[in-house]
């Protein structure tokens, strides 16, 4: 079986758990990722194939899961802390 990496790119900085849900925007070129850390993570992913980092969210436990908005203007994010994250 041939993999094609031609598109990979790198997150960094990782997560430094499992990650538990991943969500690309639906209206720019942004990646959120949830983890087990308790992290939400966001990254602008560029032309290059490469990915910048741009901002993080904390839960009080692993995060679990993520969604963008329609617009593309909001990601969510829920953990096992009972909470629902928002970022603008």
């Amino acid at each position: 079986m041939n993999i094609n990496t031609k598109n990979d790119f790198e997150l960094v900085p990782g997560c430094t758990d499992g990650i538990s849900d991943i969500s690309f925007s639906p209206a720019a070129d942004y990646v959120a990722a949830t983890s087990w850390d308790n992290q939400l993570r966001i990254w602008e992913v560029l032309p290059n194939n490469t990915a910048v980092a741009k901002a993080a969210v904390a839960h009080d436990a692993p995060a679990l899961c993520c969604t963008w908005s329609r617009d593309g203007t909001k990601v969510f994010s829920s953990g096992a802390d009972k909470t629902v994250r928002m970022l603008d």
